[in-house]
């Protein structure tokens, strides 16, 4: 589950309370908060770069999915 660095506590209450439903295999991702970090930065350098015309949110949103992507690919794949 994605959350924003500056909402974790919501975060965690939310996956307690999933856990206590039967939902065991849910992770904490944390996301990308455009609010309070320069998302072009981390991008930068993360290796991503985004048009500029592309929102700080979006740009965010993405490099989030961009790490889920990579953490549940297959090691063995770049």
């Amino acid at each position: 589950m994605v959350y924003l660095p500056r909402h974790r506590a919501r975060a965690e209450y939310s996956l307690a309370k999933l856990r206590e439903v039967g939902f065991a295999n849910i992770v904490l991702t944390e996301g990308v908060d455009a609010y309070t970090a320069d998302v072009r930065q981390i991008a930068a350098t993360e290796g991503w770069s985004f048009r500029p015309d592309v929102k700080p949110g979006e740009a965010g949103y993405s490099l989030a999915m961009f790490r889920l992507g990579q953490a549940a690919a297959p090691r063995s794949h770049p």
